[in-house]
């Protein structure tokens, strides 16, 4: 196998995977670039299921360490593929949304305070540090 990933910090000390895919008969070689040409060249959408925490045997050491299962799968590289994600990610963000727009409607309910309100270039309400809300707030 000479396909390999890599978890390391780029210029910017920001985590990345990096994933080399050398194209080979190796099965597992194959795989690496199945997943690649699954995801699309120039695509970064995919899911990420975090499935399981547990223990594993280290190769190195023979010790027991803690671990994680993490699947990373492609969404493809269709436009449906695309369509789909779009969705479900603006259902989620929508719903988010409606949560904070909510939130915030009651603590002005609750205190007569709004936010960002401008009155002649002057702010009126009270600094965000100042802002408290209470579970009420989301009723």
């Amino acid at each position: 196998m000479k396909s390999k990933v890599q978890f390391d910090l780029n210029g910017l000390n920001e985590a990345v995977i990096t994933a080399k895919v050398a194209y080979t008969e190796d099965v597992r070689d194959k795989v690496a670039k199945r997943f690649t040409e699954s995801i699309g060249y120039n695509s970064i959408l995919a899911t990420v299921y975090f499935v399981d925490h547990g223990m594993i045997k280290d190769e190195e050491s023979g010790k027991e360490v803690n671990a994680s299962i993490v699947e990373i799968k492609g969404v493809g590289s269709t436009c449906s593929d695309y369509e789909v994600l779009a969705a479900l990610m603006g259902d989620v963000q929508l719903d988010l949304l409606g949560k904070a727009i909510k939130r915030e409607i009651g603590f002005r309910n609750r205190t007569g305070k709004g936010n960002m309100s401008y009155n002649h270039g002057q702010l009126t309400a009270t600094t965000e540090e100042e802002r408290v809300y209470l579970p009420e707030d989301s009723e």
